[in-house]
């Protein structure tokens, strides 16, 4: 069985920052761009893994943090 990737943590981690409406979104995008993939359990939950691609996307960022950082435009800055 592939590792699960845990939305409800995602969320709860998350939501002083995005909404989980945001989050869910987000993780259907992901999921339809092929970098997640959804199934279900054998208690009939939806649970979500990386695939291949979302795989090789996610050691590259590993890799690269500094990518990652959040870089306020101009206009944003104190």
């Amino acid at each position: 069985m592939k590792p699960n990737f845990d939305i409800n943590f995602i969320i709860e981690q998350t939501k002083k920052n995005i909404d989980s409406e945001a989050t869910t979104l987000g993780v259907r995008s992901l999921v339809q761009k092929g970098l997640l993939e959804q199934y279900t359990d054998k208690d009939g939950n939806f649970r979500f893994s990386l695939t291949e691609e979302g795989e090789k996307i996610a050691e590259f960022l590993f890799h690269n943090p500094n990518l990652l950082n959040d870089n306020k435009n101009e206009d944003e800055k104190d």
